[in-house]
């Protein structure tokens, strides 16, 4: 599935972007795929991630089809071995992926989950994402508050 929301990079890709849009957003895409039973692959971040030593903040999409649909979360981390700290991790770095065991919610959300319960899956899903990267996470929400102290 490809999301064809942002503006590509180079720009002549757009070009190409009708070959690829669909009538339905991506959430309700997701959702057919995992109910036809496929796998799907989201990058929570939502965007490259140059750090070595932190992740982004990350998106709730995958948590809340995770409580909607009850399927199973099963969290990779990227970990770059070479990666000095401090300095933006480089195009073609050697990297290693770290597969977790699979995650999957206490319990089936009739739609739509709550606020509350996708940011604390997503939280549960980002934490184990952040230990098997070898990165660290902070909940934004914490960031904000500790920004006001």
């Amino acid at each position: 599935m490809t999301v064809t929301r942002k503006p590509a990079r180079p720009r002549i890709l757009n070009l190409l972007k009708p070959l690829y849009r669909d009538a339905a957003p991506p959430l309700e895409r997701a959702r057919r795929h995992l109910a036809a039973g496929r796998s799907i692959g989201i990058f929570p971040e939502g965007q490259i991630n140059r750090d070595p030593g932190r992740l982004l903040r990350g998106r709730r999409g995958t948590a809340r089809l995770s409580l909607e649909t009850g399927a199973p979360v099963v969290p990779v981390g990227i970990r770059f071995p070479g990666a000095e700290p401090g300095r933006a991790i480089r195009d073609g770095a050697l990297m290693e992926l770290c597969i977790g065991a699979p995650l999957v919610p206490a319990q089936l959300v009739h739609e739509p989950a709550s606020l509350a319960m996708v940011t604390e899956w997503h939280a549960a899903i980002m934490s184990e994402i952040a230990r098997l990267s070898g990165k660290r996470w902070t909940a934004p929400w914490k960031e904000a508050n500790h920004d006001r102290s």
